[in-house]
């Protein structure tokens, strides 16, 4: 009995680690073809900065720090970019979520349009498999 109640913590330990996981991690390559057919390479560091490029575009790009909060909530805070849209610092709030093997960003706010038609959606590992879901 002792045994048996000395592992109990040990259970609840490991149970509350499923919990929280969140899925496959997020740093990363995610690509992604945009509703207007773009095709669209995010880059999620490590170190909470990102890049995003519009491939095929020439000239937009962007580049800022993301945060993580509760509820599967990720910030994107554009710093760098090569227009006034690119780099501009409003904060842009999605959900982020499992979707097969890779992740999808539902929006919350963001007033950055362009940023939102980018974003929002399902991203792919495989830069030849990005989906046009939503």
């Amino acid at each position: 009995m002792k045994r048996a109640l000395s592992l109990l913590p040990l259970f609840v330990v490991l149970s509350a680690c499923n919990v929280v996981n969140l899925g496959p991690p997020l740093a990363g390559d995610w690509y992604r073809t945009a509703p207007n057919g773009s095709e669209v390479h995010l880059l999620l560091r490590p170190d909470n900065t990102f890049h995003v490029d519009i491939q095929g575009r020439p000239g937009i790009e962007a580049e800022g720090v993301y945060e993580l909060g509760p509820d599967r909530e990720i910030t994107f805070i554009n710093e760098i970019g090569t227009d006034a849209v690119a780099s501009d610092p409003t904060p842009g709030t999605y959900q982020y979520y499992r979707s097969g093997n890779g992740i999808g960003f539902r929006l919350i706010a963001d007033d950055l349009t362009r940023r939102a038609g980018i974003l929002n959606g399902i991203w792919s590992r495989d830069p030849h498999g990005g989906s046009r879901q939503s």
